[in-house]
């Protein structure tokens, strides 16, 4: 549970959901098993609790140590939001697939959770969902699985805020971060290309070569973290291949 009483949105317009989640191993539940829940109290176990951000594999949970190749259901109940609107989470890495749900409202879904491997499918790039909350407590559920990766859970901190605040820090972010891979990329090119030329002239010089392979090896280590814009950039012109 996370009080938002004191959140004063114009000041701090995004919220870091860190903390101690509830945690039902083995479980993967929707909004209605809880509304469920509420009038049968012994329809779901009493849940574990599991710190967001960290992984859950190594933990031990009823004398057993978690495996990492298993599912899960996170849930957070946001109180005392301050107001009425529109309202947006937002994920970087969810290991290795996820759907985030936010009062009843499935946000978005990252791969295919499944309680079996053979029905699993991995997906796990940085997204972002939007829904409409009142005043007053906002429950956030988030299904889990992961047979593919060494860890799994949620490694990095979600995040909660208005809409309008949400969507300016994804699109500066972005921004930035293709900026980045972009001047990089051209960078390592400029290397390669001056020790094409040296070599032509019969003068080569193999430190262009080394500036040219560490400029390329940050620039795909930049595009493969954050908001991944090398994978996004690509996945995107896949899809509209894909799609002519």
């Amino acid at each position: 549970m996370m009080d938002l009483a004191g959140w004063e949105e114009e000041q701090h317009t995004r919220i870091k959901l860190d903390g101690t989640w509830e945690f039902y191993w083995n479980r993967l539940l929707t909004p209605e098993d809880f509304r469920r829940t509420a009038q049968d109290q012994s329809r779901l176990p009493a849940p574990a609790y599991m710190a967001v951000p960290s992984t859950w594999n190594g933990k031990v949970i009823d004398n057993q140590p978690l495996s990492a190749y298993d599912y899960a259901t996170y849930r957070m109940v946001l109180k005392n939001l301050p107001a009425d609107g529109v309202y947006a989470i937002k994920k970087t890495n969810i290991r290795f697939s996820s759907t985030v749900y936010a009062n009843g409202q499935k946000l978005f879904a990252d791969g295919t959770p499944a309680e079996a491997a053979a029905n699993y499918r991995a997906g796990n790039l940085p997204q972002i969902g939007f829904f409409s909350a009142e005043q007053g407590d906002v429950e956030i559920i988030v299904q889990v699985a992961n047979y593919d990766y060494i860890n799994a859970g949620i490694p990095v901190s979600p995040y909660f805020g208005g809409q309008a605040a949400m969507m300016d820090f994804q699109q500066k972010t972005m921004t930035q971060e293709f900026s980045t891979f972009a001047i990089l990329s051209a960078l390592s090119l400029i290397f390669i290309i001056c020790f094409l030329t040296a070599a032509y002239y019969q003068r080569k010089d193999f430190t262009l070569l080394i500036f040219a392979a560490v400029c390329a090896i940050i620039a795909v280590y930049n595009g493969l973290i954050g908001e991944r814009p090398c994978i996004c950039t690509s996945l995107g012109h896949l899809l509209r291949c894909c799609t002519k």
